[in-house]
């Protein structure tokens, strides 16, 4: 089915990548198959805005993740990649959710 992550950051953070939010396919054994999507990445000095990114979830993919992540600096990477960095300062998240989009375009 079609999906849509949802909800409002505001970020304070100082790092190169940022962090993103990602939702991952995970196999019957519980292993991270592929990345459905991700958010842009949360980084610098934000007010409050909203971010919204559709996705399918396809047949076979019995289960999903959602996790904060640390941004992936190859774009169409499959999911995040083996980087040390230094994070400092504080991300806030609310209304975070994921919701069904109907064939019409409608959530629910």
């Amino acid at each position: 089915g079609k999906y849509e992550l949802e909800g409002r950051a505001k970020t304070g953070l100082e790092a190169w990548l940022g962090m993103q939010w990602g939702v991952y396919c995970l196999d019957e054994t519980g292993r991270l198959t592929r990345q459905l999507v991700r958010t842009d990445p949360f980084t610098g000095t934000t007010r409050w805005r909203e971010f919204r990114h559709e996705f399918g979830v396809p047949a076979g993919c019995p289960a999903q993740l959602l996790r904060l992540e640390l941004a992936s600096p190859k774009q169409g990477a499959a999911g995040p990649a083996d980087v040390a960095i230094r994070l400092k300062g504080k991300l806030w998240f609310d209304d975070i959710r994921i919701r069904i989009v109907d064939g019409r375009g409608g959530r629910r």
